[in-house]
């Protein structure tokens, strides 16, 4: 069993049922445990809850040894299914999951098939894609954890073989630089700017034109004028 909320403590229960998994919830107020759903999955490995603290929502991933890893939304009353973690490169049914928070509060999920880990990063959407498989030379990789010492990430795990060993992988994670925010802006938008301003500074001449077109002032004739200023 797993409990992923407080306060109502909601549990899945890994017991094996015929029908699939069920959902529980614990009310610590009334001391009383409900079913309130029931998941298709028959052989539940292992449940593992996380929070998304971007838009504080709760996830539970459900591993099975029968079907592809799933990822489940809490909707505040019931799981819906949020997406399943398709590989089309592992071999084999999953052994383990684990969860890895980075300091940036991404998640990363740890999930091994027979010798090797595979890492499944965030989109910014919440939902994951396999980005890097890490290969080791157990025959079965087991009871996977992700933890932060420090300024490090490092996986730990169970690695199985003729003798069982605990081993530890230290990650190189990697920073992106995004790209420096343009404050010049498009060429065409500066030139358009620019036009404006001048528009601008032109109005009073535009103004004198437009008085003295739609006045008598303006004299159209085939030869020079002539403009005579008497002084009294």
């Amino acid at each position: 069993m797993r409990c992923f909320l407080d306060v109502l403590c909601r549990f899945i229960s890994r017991f094996y049922w015929q029908e699939g998994s069920q959902v529980y919830e614990f009310n610590t107020v009334m001391n009383r445990v409900t079913l309130i759903q029931q998941l298709p999955h028959t052989d539940v490995k292992k449940v593992i809850h996380y929070r998304d603290p971007h838009d504080d929502k709760h996830y539970v991933l459900v591993l099975n040894s029968d079907a592809t890893p799933t990822i489940y939304w809490w909707s505040s009353d019931q799981m819906q299914e949020w997406q399943q973690l398709v590989n089309s490169e592992a071999v084999g049914s999953p052994n383990s999951a684990g969860i890895l928070v980075l300091h940036n509060l991404e998640s990363i999920i740890l999930i091994s098939n027979g010798g090797t880990i595979t890492l499944y990063t965030d989109d910014m959407t919440g939902h994951y894609s396999a980005t890097f498989t890490l290969h080791t030379t157990c025959i079965t990789v087991e009871d996977l954890h992700g933890v932060r010492l420090g300024p490090d990430y490092y996986i730990f795990y169970v690695c199985t073989g003729t003798v069982n060993r605990l081993e530890a992988r230290l990650l190189h994670l990697e920073t992106v630089v995004l790209g420096k925010e343009e404050t010049e802006g498009d060429p065409l938008l500066r030139c358009l700017e620019q036009l404006t301003t001048m528009l601008g500074d032109r109005k009073k001449d535009i103004a004198y034109l437009e008085s003295v077109v739609t006045s008598d002032a303006l004299m159209t004739v085939d030869h020079p004028q002539v403009h005579i200023q008497f002084l009294l």
